[in-house]
């Protein structure tokens, strides 16, 4: 656990300084090339920590039996292992060109709003006027697009090499592991969002605030997110029952024993408390605040499906689409405050009923 926080920590310097250099290079060109440098070290980072992982897990596999049972290694590890870490090596060469010149990010510009002239950022505007748009030539929505794929990107590697759901899930990971990672993870995004929207730069602090959406909330507003949550659970709890009736017994319990699993680890309301507040500040402010004025309503809540494919709460990746969807609208007319509270009321209360079952259900 010291490894992977301090593995994250310098991580998490990485990307901001690497975005500060990115948001510098608008106005001082000189910068572009420490950008691309700090850019290139990032994904060295990437596919040296994805071979790292690969490695340890075949060595694992190979040595130590009683351990790979644990975690469902099985002969197709090595395999694994060597598709993953060849997966993040092409990727990491793709990431580097979409960063580095402007060609590729041409092909995301039909899924993507178009630049608009900036608001005015003291100013409480609605959605509309707040709607930046990608910029192809900005260096800091390069990243911003790079980056949100670079976290998908790593999801899919680590689910190689583990075996998929079933072997994360194996791994298992307690309470106090899960509460520190989610409030790291919240940090980082915090983090790279502040850097990548100008705080301390060329933007005062209202003015980050008015960017990220970020006011305090109305009784109106409150509600909304508060009926946004209820609309989500109940989303939830149907959309999983028509998913365990649709789909066989055996792909269903694959499908979801990762997220038992994590939910399993929290067995307190504290943690429960924390792992939802951190989870829904640090996502909201990064996908919601900061990447859906430049990326879109659809893209960003595409990224944001797809890098739950570990860690969903549900049974279908289609399930959380919809979350990042209706999470998107909220943020859309009602500011991002209001989208923090749903995401926070609606992460609490399956946690919460993870914590009510472990206390209930016996013993297995």
């Amino acid at each position: 656990m010291a490894l992977q926080t301090g593995i994250v920590l310098l991580a998490t310097a990485l990307f901001v300084g690497t975005a500060w250099l990115a948001r510098r290079s608008a106005s001082e060109p000189e910068r572009r090339s420490a950008f691309l440098t700090a850019w290139g070290a990032i994904l060295l980072g990437f596919v040296a920590y994805t071979v790292f992982s690969a490695l340890s897990a075949a060595d694992i596999f190979y040595n130590d039996p009683a351990t790979a049972q644990q975690l469902q290694l099985d002969a197709s590890t090595p395999a694994r292992a060597a598709a993953a870490s060849g997966l993040a090596a092409i990727g990491a060469i793709y990431l580097w060109l979409l960063v580095s010149g402007r060609r590729l990010r041409e092909y995301f510009l039909p899924l993507l709003p178009r630049p608009s002239a900036p608001p005015r950022d003291n100013a409480i505007a609605p959605w509309e006027d707040q709607v930046r748009g990608f910029d192809p030539d900005a260096a800091i929505h390069a990243y911003a697009l790079a980056l949100a794929q670079l976290f998908l990107l790593q999801s899919v590697t680590d689910l190689i090499i583990a075996g998929g759901q079933g072997g994360l899930a194996a791994a298992g990971i307690s309470q106090a592991q899960f509460v520190i990672s989610s409030g790291i993870t919240a940090a980082m995004l915090i983090a790279v969002s502040l850097a990548g929207v100008g705080f301390h730069q060329d933007r005062a602090p209202a003015q980050v605030l008015a960017r990220l959406g970020l006011r305090l909330p109305t009784a109106g507003e409150a509600v909304v997110g508060i009926g946004a949550a209820i609309a989500l659970l109940s989303f939830q709890f149907c959309a999983g029952a028509v998913w365990m009736i649709l789909v066989p017994e055996e792909l269903f319990n694959q499908q979801t024993q990762l997220s038992q699993a994590i939910a399993g680890s929290v067995t307190t309301f504290s943690a429960a408390l924390l792992v939802a507040l951190f989870s829904s500040v640090g996502e909201e402010l990064a996908f919601r605040g900061a990447l859906q004025p430049v990326l879109g309503l659809g893209l960003t809540s595409v990224l944001f499906a797809l890098t739950h494919i570990q860690y969903q709460l549900t049974p279908a990746t289609l399930i959380i689409l919809v979350v990042g969807l209706v999470l998107g609208l909220v943020r859309r007319y009602y500011g991002t405050a209001a989208a923090i509270l749903a995401h926070f009321a609606y992460n609490f209360t399956l946690l919460s009923l993870a914590v009510i079952a472990s206390q209930v259900l016996p013993k297995t």
